[in-house]
Order: structure tokens, then sequence, then C-alpha cells
């Protein structure tokens, strides 16, 4: 027996915000654009959940959902399903379960039944943003996908395309109506970063880049203290052939954040793009470190830092026990020589071996 567990279940729900193929990671950051200007991150929160229940209800909620995941213990979909529509039926109003029962749906692979259980509860007013931005993010990530990949309890696979026709036709189709729910999630809550980048994702996808810059300049401006917004406006910016309102952009990322690693890896590609390898290489290893730091004080990039950081992860040491020895002879001597320095930049280096170690 496969326990059901919650956070297993959100992280795959939370595939809708997953990090695509080219972004810098980061332990402490939301991650940044892809240099080319495409949409590298389908949504970068899971979900917002709704408000807070009635005191009166949150029983009945607790209860309802206590009932489904007994069956969910033993992976009996089907069974805590009927627990669920049976309760919707009695209970068209509750949007907590209907989005949790949307949520599920999505989580066991049938992503139009989750739609059309949330579509159900619209009641064409404010209380319908969190199914609103659910209906679109779902749309989207169909879109971005195609019928040719399946998700299907956290996994994702492909299955035989239907043709490039219809495969274009699909994605077409649920942009559409992603870019559709998401207008109006966003024009009941203009200010929500969630609503707000998968409404712009999706005017990436289907090619409107104006469109995508108008909601990206309007999410940066609403949020003008956060960095990576910035650097989304610059990738939408530089693939609308605008550079230099790009690097103009990029400069104002870093005047809010002088290490924004998606800065620096916006930056790599904008000079790789251009044959400027030299500059290139410095931004991707700049991009690398920052990403790398945890969020715990400054610590500025330098050649030092750069060799230091090397060592503590090990990178391009070759898979062979003499060599993985020497490392940890190496990595143990770096230690200890931070430790002795005991700067604001090598608590900052030592605090983010600490967090990796925890992690491990």
């Amino acid at each position: 027996m496969r326990i059901f567990n919650e956070l297993v279940f959100m992280a795959a729900i939370a595939c809708l915000a997953g990090c695509g193929p080219g972004e810098p990671a980061s332990a402490a950051r939301t991650t940044g654009a892809a240099s080319d200007g495409t949409s590298t991150s389908v949504q970068d929160q899971a979900p917002a959940q709704p408000g807070a229940p009635a005191a009166a209800d949150a029983a009945d909620r607790r209860s309802i959902k206590a009932q489904a995941e007994k069956f969910l213990f033993d992976e009996k979909y089907e069974e805590a399903f009927g627990v669920l529509r049976n309760y919707m039926g009695q209970n068209r109003s509750d949007q907590e379960v209907r989005l949790y029962f949307g949520r599920l749906l999505y989580y066991d692979g049938r992503g139009d039944e989750a739609v059309k259980v949330w579509e159900e509860g619209l009641r064409n007013g404010a209380e319908d943003f969190d199914l609103l931005q659910n209906i679109g993010l779902v749309r989207l990530r169909q879109g971005a996908d195609g019928p040719s990949v399946y998700q299907w309890r956290g996994m994702r696979q492909a299955i035989e395309s239907p043709g490039p026709e219809a495969e274009a036709r699909y994605k077409q189709e649920r942009l559409l109506l992603a870019v559709d729910a998401l207008e109006k999630a966003n024009r009941l809550r203009p200010d929500s970063i969630d609503a707000g980048q998968g409404l712009a994702q999706a005017y990436q996808y289907l090619g409107q880049w104006e469109e995508a810059i108008r909601v990206w300049r309007d999410l940066a401006a609403r949020h003008a203290g956060n960095a990576d917004l910035q650097v989304r406006l610059a990738s939408a910016l530089e693939a609308a052939a605008q550079p230099k309102q790009a690097l103009a952009a990029i400069d104002q990322a870093f005047r809010l954040d002088p290490q924004c690693a998606a800065a620096f890896h916006f930056l790599a590609g904008y000079y790789q793009k251009n044959r400027n390898l030299t500059l290139a290489e410095e931004n991707r290893r700049k991009a690398e470190f920052y990403g790398w730091l945890v969020a715990v004080g400054r610590v500025p990039y330098t050649e030092e830092h750069w060799r230091i950081y090397l060592v503590l992860v090990g990178k391009g040491v070759p898979d062979d026990p003499a060599a993985i020895e020497k490392l940890g002879v190496d990595r143990r001597a770096v230690i200890d020589r931070l430790t002795a320095r005991d700067t604001p930049a090598t608590r900052g280096m030592l605090a983010t071996v600490c967090y990796y170690k925890r992690l491990d």
C-alpha cells in the first residue's frame, strides 16, 4: 500500500510551476526566464488556495476530505472521487472542496474533468478568481505540452502524437482557453503574480509578444521591487526584437538586486547570441554562483570565490574513488579556511553549505 502524501500531491500539481530547461537554479529566489524569451516556467507558484472557510463549514470540509483520503491511502481513486462528487452535488457553492476535487482529478491525469468541475462553480463574481486561475493554468500546461504528453500522479510520459496538424490545433485551442480564463482572473486581481505570469506565458506560447510585454510591464510596475519580473520582461522584449529595451529592463533588475542570478543568466544568453564569448562565460559563471547562494547576506562574485564554489560543489570531479577522496580533503580544508576568516562573505558561503547539507 502506498500512502497518499499531500506534499507529493501538491508537488505534482506544481508541475504547473515547474522550472524549465535553461533556468538557473536557486534555493532562495524565483527562477528567471530563458534568455531566448520563451517561457521556461509555466507558473512560478502552486495555484492559490481560497480564503479561510467559515467556522460553521470547517468541520464538514475536514470530514469530507478525511473520507476521501481514506480511499486515497489505498489508491482507491474512484471511490474517493465518488465521495467528493456526492458532496459537491449537495454543496455546489463550496469553493474550497471544489478546488481540492479538481486538483485531485488533475493529479490523476484528468485535466479536462478538473476544468469541468471548476467551471461548474463559476458565479461571475470576485469569488471566481481561484477557479479561473486553476482553469487557466491547466489549459496553459496542456497548451504547452500538447496532446502527446500525459501527466498522471506526478509522472509525465510521451504518448502517440495525433499528427502535426492536430497537435498544433490542440495547442492553439488550449492556449486560447488559458488566455480567456487568465485574463478574467487577472481583471479580478491585477496584482496577482501567479495569474499574471500565467497569462503572459500563454501569450508567449501563442507568439503574441506585444501582449506578453503588456502583461509583464504591468506586473513589474505593480511589484516594483521584484527583480525577476524585470528579467521576464527583458526576455519578452528581446524575443520581440527590442534589445535596447530588454537591456534597460536588465539594468533595472540589477538596481533592485545586484546579485540577481536570473539577470546574469539572461546576459549570458544575450552575449552568446552576439558572439561575445568572454562576457557570455563571465555572466554564466555569475548566474551559476549567485544561483547557488542562499539569501543570507551578500557574497560578491570573485575569482577566488568561484574557485571555492567549484570545490564546495565538487564540479568537474571525475567519478573515481581517488578523486572523490581528494575532493573530501580539499573541501574540508576550504571549509576550515572559511571558518577561520569569519567575514560576512565567508559566513554567507558557509551558511549555503549548511543549507544544502541539511537538504541532503
